[in-house]
């Protein structure tokens, strides 16, 4: 986190003794002065990211145990289906499974994005190895989770259940519409050719906040001298990475040489 140095002031005190370097805010402090500025950090940690994160993990949990947010439609499916009686049990049935997967489903894409925050902020925990852009950059991913979250979790039945009173065609008297998915219209940038380390290097560094690095996932066997999570992330499972595919986990994916590859 700190790196010593040639004296330097003290970003707090202004004394001439600073000898320790934050790479992450780029302040000098004094021996004294930077325990408080770790200390301080730390709390930010927590308040910021772990809690954010446990109060998120919390209502996922809640989730699993509870489908108490849908139960308005499911008041709507059973009463419809007393008032149509025999024709419209089965479709009920159909339209009841229906929801149950969808939200198993919902819950399992969050689930699985959230399990790698969990790991990510267990990691910085236990090696204390943070800096204020962790904070901020892992904030942002538990917003995000945060708000796909809320968006599927919005109590809005006007479009949910359709029902026909005209002309009825009995394979569509009731189903469930799955919600629609807010995209994100970003794209990746690819740089190939002789210089790319450089050029990528060169724009994480001006446009930190625009460019980011990252490491692709693939189901062909790991290489001698490459490292789990360095060149890429290696996946066992190929049925595993393709319901992630299917499920818009990855931003691009394809196949190549009879293996899969995607970026997340």
């Amino acid at each position: 986190m700190a790196t010593e140095n040639e004296l330097q002031l003290c970003s707090t005190c202004n004394k001439p003794s600073a000898t320790r370097l934050c790479i992450g805010c780029k302040k000098y402090f004094c021996s004294k002065d930077f325990k408080e500025h770790e200390r301080q950090l730390s709390i930010n940690f927590d308040n910021e990211i772990v809690r954010s994160h446990d109060e998120l993990l919390d209502q996922i949990q809640k989730l699993e145990k509870s489908n108490s947010f849908s139960l308005d439609l499911f008041d709507q499916i059973e009463q419809w289906k007393k008032t149509t009686i025999n024709k419209v049990e089965k479709a009920a049935e159909k339209a009841h499974h229906e929801l149950v997967e969808l939200i198993g489903k919902q819950r399992t894409i969050i689930t699985k994005q959230l399990k790698l925050i969990t790991e990510e902020i267990r990691c910085c925990r236990e090696e204390e190895n943070f800096v204020e852009n962790d904070i901020d950059r892992l904030k942002e991913k538990i917003n995000e989770i945060k708000q796909k979250f809320e968006q599927f979790n919005q109590k809005d039945t006007t479009q949910s259940i359709i029902v026909s009173n005209d002309q009825i065609d009995w394979n569509r008297l009731i189903y469930i519409r799955e919600p629609q998915r807010n995209l994100d219209y970003s794209r990746p940038l690819i740089i190939f050719g002789p210089f790319k380390e450089t050029i990528n290097d060169q724009l994480i560094n001006d446009h930190p906040d625009i460019f980011a690095s990252c490491i692709p996932h693939t189901t062909r066997p790991k290489r001698d001298k490459e490292v789990e999570g360095r060149e890429y992330h290696f996946v066992a499972n190929r049925k595993q990475m393709e319901d992630d595919i299917q499920n818009y986990l990855f931003i691009e994916a394809g196949e190549y040489g009879g293996n899969l590859y995607g970026t997340s």
